[in-house]
């Protein structure tokens, strides 16, 4: 259920529940409002990670390139500019059929070739090659790599989680999403970073991350898990095995 609470809101409630209504000056709302784009954005991750699909993005769906990177043994696509952190991989093949890809390691990246020594095939894994690097004011595109390299110039889409654009503490009329009491995560988070700050001698910061934690376990991740996207333990396993018998065959084992 959402939940439209403005800045200006969770700010007032973090200076009530810290006990820090008139400390303008030490606890200014500037600050407390870089806090609170940090707790917002470790939220989202946390939610994320227990299998949520509520804040991902689907990249625009694209064309692979066909073949491997010049001297190794795995293809390359591009990683969304904007993605932190990726959670799905749909690649469509020739029949119209969506299969999903797994997620593969670095280490993995010249392991496959076939009995014919080739290095193409329809990729099973992804694994993030690098994500860009900066350049004075901007960071230049990541890369994702492919195995096996695409035989094909297959349709793929990435389901990922994107970056967070800070909110200006000016902007204290932007409304946030409190999913249902989500928010009270972020407002007990932020309070336990202030209590840390002053060094707390009452026990706020003990109390600040008990509350916190029983609001993860009673409110975020019940509704997490509940809100997550596709099927969870379904699994074909006729289509599995055929999948498995085909990655024996292309590699020759």
């Amino acid at each position: 259920m959402a939940l439209a609470i403005t800045l200006a809101e969770l700010i007032a409630r973090i200076r009530w529940r810290a006990d820090i209504v008139s400390q303008t000056a030490r606890h200014s709302d500037a600050d407390l409002t870089t806090e609170i784009n940090k707790s917002w954005v470790a939220l989202r991750t946390k939610v994320s990670d227990v299998g949520s699909g509520l804040y991902l993005k689907w990249s625009t769906p694209a064309t692979m390139t066909v073949g491997a990177l010049t001297g190794h043994s795995f293809g390359t696509c591009a990683l969304p500019a904007d993605c932190v952190r990726i959670y799905g991989f749909d690649l469509t093949i020739d029949s119209g059929q969506i299969v999903s890809l797994v997620q593969g390691s670095m280490i993995e990246r010249n392991s496959y070739r076939d009995q014919w020594n080739r290095v193409t095939g329809r990729p099973e894994k992804f694994f993030v090659y690098n994500i860009g690097a900066e350049s004075t004011t901007s960071v230049t595109a990541g890369v994702i790599g492919l195995l096996p390299a695409p035989d094909l110039a297959y349709s793929y889409s990435i389901a990922y989680l994107p970056t967070w654009t800070p909110i200006a503490y000016t902007n204290t009329t932007y409304v946030f999403d409190g999913f249902d009491g989500w928010d009270d995560w972020v407002v007990l988070d932020v309070v336990l970073k202030i209590a840390q700050r002053d060094n707390d001698m009452q026990q706020m910061a003990a109390m600040a991350s008990a509350e916190r934690d029983r609001a993860w376990l009673e409110r975020v991740l019940i509704d997490a898990q509940v809100n997550r996207a596709g099927p969870v333990r379904r699994v074909d396993t006729a289509l599995q095995s055929k999948q498995q018998r085909d990655i024996i065959l292309r590699r020759g084992l």
